[in-house]
């Protein structure tokens, strides 16, 4: 793993701020759908990036079929 990079959604405003900063751009194939891809996995700090993949997770399970979806509580 040399260049280890990191996918996410977002919801439009915070995709709008992120791919305005250095190394984070509209992830390939899936930017249309406010996916983000960091070139670099300190991009963002650590507790911003937990945020931002807790959301993200949040986002894409609401859309799942229940059954798909595990708990992990």
């Amino acid at each position: 793993m040399d260049n280890p990079r990191l996918c996410f959604k977002c919801a439009t405003e915070t995709f709008a701020e992120l791919i305005e900063r250095e190394d984070i751009r509209p992830a390939p194939y899936t930017g249309r759908y406010r996916w983000v891809m960091l070139d670099r996995l300190d991009a963002v700090g650590n507790g911003e990036l937990r945020d931002l993949i807790r959301q993200s997770y949040e986002m894409v399970s609401a859309k799942a079929p229940r059954n798909m979806i595990k708990k992990t509580e």
